[in-house]
């Protein structure tokens, strides 16, 4: 199809129009970074735009610092509230109107970060963190985890490093699969596994109710998302157990169509979540 010459010129002024308020916004971003007026300000003095992007794209992290540059924009600091990143500082900008400014190379960076890192598992407590100090804090659940965590760095203001975790540790995914991992790579690659199709491409949920059986012979039934809190629960209980939980059979899948089919066994399972991969 031949392209008039308005419609080329149209495109070329998108083009165009996006890569200037790229320019503009990291020029800007620097602009913030080096203003010597900024001042102190409350979360709740920030935007609601702003306030609305802090709360849906970093969920699980919280306002440590928020400064106003005068006329320019604002700096907010977010530090990780939880999860396997827990602790990792990362700086996020907004245009005065609330606008987030985007520095596509730094911004593609902070996907990689924890601050807004989406993971499809937890982790499995007691976890050890040593702290850039060396300071060691331990903790049996998250809510205890992170108040330590969050005091440590309340008195030790101005360290960005992130706290190192102690491995091994065991993550257990979103399906009730509990994963061992020995090191920072590990951990890496269980991230990339969030991402990736194998994640990704699972086309179907499990319709609840479901009922697993426990290494050590228990039921659980869990009527709704939630309750796969009961099998962390119950991992955390018996840290010293590798074995996953079983799933017993039949269960409902529901596709995102609607169409609802019932699985029969572990192979039927395997063969579903293969069609996914291959559709």
């Amino acid at each position: 199809m031949k392209l008039s010459f308005f419609s080329v010129l149209a495109f070329a002024v998108l083009i165009l129009s996006s890569c200037g308020r790229e320019s503009s916004d990291i020029n800007l971003i620097e602009t913030i970074q080096n203003a010597t007026n900024k001042q102190i300000i409350d979360a709740s003095e920030l935007p609601d735009e702003t306030q609305s992007v802090l709360a849906e794209d970093f969920s699980e992290s919280y306002v440590e610092t928020a400064q106003l540059a005068p006329e320019l924009g604002y700096e907010v600091g977010m530090r990780r509230g939880r999860g396997s990143q827990i602790g990792e500082h990362a700086y996020v900008y907004f245009g005065i109107d609330g606008r987030e400014l985007t520095d596509r190379k730094g911004k593609d960076k902070g996907h990689r970060h924890g601050c807004n890192r989406n993971e499809c598992y937890e982790l499995v407590y007691p976890v050890t963190y040593v702290m850039p100090d060396g300071t060691a804090i331990s903790g049996d659940d998250h809510e205890t985890l992170r108040a330590d965590i969050k005091e440590w760095y309340k008195e030790n203001r101005g360290e960005r490093e992130k706290p190192s975790l102690e491995f091994p540790v065991d993550i257990i995914y979103e399906d009730g699969t509990v994963v061992t991992l020995e090191n920072e790579q590990d951990m890496r690659s269980a991230y990339e596994y969030c991402k990736g199709e194998e994640w990704e491409k699972k086309c179907f949920e499990k319709v609840f109710p479901l009922t697993v059986t426990m290494p050590d012979g228990t039921e659980i039934t869990m009527t709704e998302e939630d309750d796969w809190q009961t099998i962390k629960d119950w991992y955390e209980a018996n840290p010293d157990t590798r074995e996953r939980p079983v799933l017993q059979y039949p269960v409902d899948i529901m596709y995102e169509d609607g169409t609802v089919v019932t699985i029969e066994s572990e192979e039927d399972m395997r063969s579903a979540i293969e069609d996914c991969k291959e559709g």
